[in-house]
Order: structure tokens, then C-alpha cells, then sequence
């Protein structure tokens, strides 16, 4: 198992379109992913379970990996976590 600690930098914090492109980014991962934020933590199964964490600018979390390819899959999360997302507003 791996941990790391990323920050959210999204202006609009992690909502539904960054955690689609999250969610896409670990979908068929066979491994275990936890994500935890101020003592509450969730299994990253789906989208639902994403934004559960109610994530916002400037939120702190610990991202755990367990299982194939941990250290990729957890550099890949913290970064997509830590992205700054610019979507074009309709």
C-alpha cells in the first residue's frame, strides 16, 4: 500500500466533471483506492463515491493505492486530484 497528500487547486472544487475524468482514469483498476478527507474516508468505487467528499479549493486528502501498479496509479491520482480544471462555461 502507498499514501500520498494533494491538495485541491480546482477553483470550483472537484465536481462532477473532474471526477468523471478521475473516475475514467481508475475505471477497471482491480486494486483498492481510498480517499480521505478531515477523518472521513471513502473507497473510490464510482463517481457517487467521489464527490461524496464534497471536495473544495484548498481541501487537503490522502490518497491510499493498494495493488497492481500502486505507485503509477497514485502519482496519476494525486495529479488529476491536483489539477487546476478550466471547462469552457455554456
Amino acid at each position: 500500500m502507498v499514501k500520498s497528500t494533494a491538495t485541491i487547486h480546482n477553483k470550483k472544487g472537484i465536481h462532477v466533471r473532474p471526477s468523471g475524468l478521475i473516475f475514467k482514469a481508475i475505471m477497471g483498476y482491480t486494486g483498492k483506492i481510498v480517499v480521505a478527507k478531515k477523518g472521513f474516508e471513502t473507497v473510490i468505487s464510482d463517481i457517487i463515491s467521489i464527490l461524496t467528499l464534497g471536495l473544495m479549493q484548498n481541501d487537503k486528502i490522502t490518497i491510499s493505492v493498494d495493488g497492481p501498479d500502486e505507485e503509477l496509479m497514485l502519482s496519476t491520482l494525486t495529479e488529476l486530484f491536483e489539477k487546476n480544471y478550466e471547462f469552457e462555461e455554456a
